[in-house]
């Protein structure tokens, strides 16, 4: 028997579109080791993917959460539907253009869809409101058909 679309998704996506509007740039940092042909070196390689998303709920962290894990009262939490995190891990156009080995590669070979949506928390950032934000905690939430309908993220001004 197929499984059957996750029907929240949709919901959730359409309320953070409709009622919260919070737009935010979800930036996917990729570091990669690459070989410098001049100096004969391998070097570190720092490749940014950036994808405008929309959030949800946007709020101060609970105080009685931070009391218990290593989140501050400053820390924010929001809502971020995972249909949005579906769309971005796909390649555009103006991505930078990473070639390893000779070989051209895209956001789908350093990142894959799972029940984190692709992101990494050590290593992606969000921009909003001209502030750059860190990832410190993601809850898959909301489960249908072994799918969350949307990420609890727990994020950090940097």
């Amino acid at each position: 028997m197929a499984m059957r679309r996750n029907p929240f998704q949709k919901i959730e996506e359409k309320v953070a579109k409709t009622v919260y509007t919070n737009t935010v740039v979800l930036h996917f940092n990729v570091k990669q080791k690459g070989y410098d042909k001049d100096t004969g070196e391998f070097i570190d390689m720092d490749y940014t993917f950036s994808r405008p998303i929309v959030l949800g709920r946007i709020k101060k962290a609970r105080e009685d959460l931070a009391a218990k894990n290593p989140i501050l009262s400053s820390d924010l939490t929001a809502k971020l539907p995972i249909s949005m995190l579906k769309n971005a891990i796909r390649p555009l156009p103006d991505d930078p253009t990473v070639v390893i080995g000779g070989e051209t590669k895209n956001i789908t070979d350093f990142r894959s869809y799972d029940e984190y949506g692709g992101i990494q928390i050590e290593n992606d950032t969000l921009s909003w409101l001209l502030r750059e934000y860190k990832f410190i905690q993601i809850v898959p939430t909301h489960f249908y058909g072994n799918e969350p309908s949307f990420l609890e993220i727990t994020i950090r001004r940097i």
